[in-house]
């Protein structure tokens, strides 16, 4: 069952590692202070 579930991480690896992958750790924390600006 683990293979098909998630056996390692080399697919999230591939996928790091590519031209296409967007970090968006910190989207939230920035959407919030762009946001707390705003007039309401």
């Amino acid at each position: 069952m683990g293979m098909f579930v998630n056996p390692d991480n080399s697919a999230f690896q591939v996928a790091l590692n590519s031209e296409i992958y967007v970090d968006k750790t910190g989207i939230i924390k920035y959407t919030n202070r762009v946001f707390s600006r705003l007039p309401i």
